[in-house]
């Protein structure tokens, strides 16, 4: 596992391949004072500043629900979207 900063990269210096949106989200989660971590399958994995395990994001996401269901545990732990 790695930690994703402003650019995302793993290991090799190549880029996470992942959609806009969850690009959005990641950065405004790491302005929030959460940490992003890639785990090796492709997963996201949101932790807090002590590092207890908030949620888990796929790296892209598909039409319909799946955005709303995975963004509720965040809303949970206080992330709000900028305005």
């Amino acid at each position: 596992m790695f930690l994703l900063s402003g650019k995302e990269s793993d290991e090799r210096g190549e880029g996470v391949n992942m959609d806009k949106v969850v690009r959005q989200i990641v950065k405004a989660l790491g302005e929030q004072g959460f940490d992003v971590v890639e785990t090796k399958n492709g997963r996201l994995e949101v932790v807090n500043r002590d590092g207890d395990w908030i949620a888990s994001l796929p790296s892209r996401f598909k039409a319909g629900s799946g955005l709303d269901n995975a963004l509720a545990p965040l809303r949970r732990a206080g992330f709000r979207w900028p305005s």
